[in-house]
């Protein structure tokens, strides 16, 4: 046996152990030091290297392909990607409960961000370091951290330093907000919110007392950061966005009896889908923005479902525009269907 193909059996004995559904970081480092020297060739991971790391997990080969294929004319950084995401939405022993972890949808939706900004640059699976910052440009807590983030990396590792799947995971281990999302009571807050408590003036937006009251209501501190927020002079249909993603980016615990809850992840995810449908920028869908209509996407590029009551919401509104971020988060993310 190579000394490379030595390696990755002592790597996947570690990680057999720990594994659970989803991917934490003590698996993340163990991969990306098996990648690290592989960010922009091929070949220098093989078909043995990646049927050793799946069937140290108890999975057969050949069956595991359904979920991941190998491509052996691909570059490494690539199938490192699908890698991730496959090993991701695989039920695993675990007996480390206390390293950080990321779910699979937050594996999966953190790296098609990433492969779609690499994509842009005629890039296979990595970006540079002054790229970066380029990936969540509509979701601005990541976007400033990972600014941030890419002039650290520069300072320690140089500019010419690459990142890769492995790498991209830990620093979105690293920097992302310690919410866990939010609940459907908690979006029905929001939306009564932007119904009852609007400001009149040039600019109608929310009132700011309202506002801070159910953060309170829900147990959030207003820092100076969700301070400026409440105070910003922006329109009720833009702020009312921003209020629900930073509740999502803060709501640090749920009852027991919360089942209908939904992750920082797909809040996310569902405010990039409406920011794509809302292509006048005011915050709300009309009925030729709505799925479905001339205006419909692919339903390859989005992993969410928008139910046939939503379309019907939308629909029903003719010329008037009603259907905000609440009402969309709440019939696309917690429709019984």
């Amino acid at each position: 046996m190579h000394f490379k193909s030595a390696l990755i059996v002592c790597v996947v004995y570690f990680l057999a152990s720990a594994w659970s559904l989803g991917l934490n970081s003590d698996q993340l480092v163990e991969l990306n030091k098996l990648f690290e020297n592989h960010k922009k060739c091929t070949h220098g991971i093989d078909e043995e290297d990646m049927r050793l790391i799946v069937e140290s997990f108890g999975n057969i080969w050949e069956n595991y392909q359904d979920n991941f294929g190998f491509y052996p004319n691909e570059p490494d950084s690539i199938n490192l990607s699908e890698l991730l995401k496959a090993l991701s939405q695989k039920e695993k022993n675990s007996d480390k409960t206390e390293v950080n972890t990321l779910t699979s949808f937050e594996v999966n939706f953190y790296l098609d961000e990433l492969l779609d900004v690499a994509d842009s640059h005629d890039q296979t699976g990595y970006l540079t370091l002054p790229q970066l910052p380029e990936v969540f440009e509509y979701w601005k807590t990541i976007n400033v951290r990972l600014t941030e983030k890419s002039k650290e990396l520069e300072i320690k590792k140089g500019d010419r330093h690459l990142i890769n799947a492995a790498d991209f995971l830990l620093i979105m281990l690293e920097i992302k907000p310690a919410g866990n999302g939010i609940t459907l009571a908690q979006v029905e807050k929001f939306g009564r919110l932007y119904k009852e408590h609007k400001t009149p003036g040039l600019v109608i937006t929310i009132e700011p007392d309202e506002s801070e009251n159910v953060f309170i209501e829900l147990g959030i501190t207003i820092d100076d950061e969700l301070k400026l927020l409440l105070i910003s002079n922006r329109p009720a249909e833009i702020l009312l966005m921003n209020l629900i993603l930073a509740a999502a980016e803060r709501t640090s615990a749920f009852g027991e009896k919360e089942l209908r809850v939904k992750s920082l992840g797909e809040v996310v995810s569902a405010l990039n889908e409406f920011i794509r449908l809302d292509d006048d920028k005011d915050g709300l869908l009309a009925p030729h923005q709505c799925p479905g209509g001339e205006d419909d996407r692919n339903p390859n590029t989005t992993p969410m479902e928008v139910s046939e009551e939503l379309q019907g919401d939308l629909k029903k509104s003719k010329d008037i525009k009603t259907v905000n971020f609440a009402v969309f988060l709440e019939r696309m993310y917690f429709d019984e269907k």
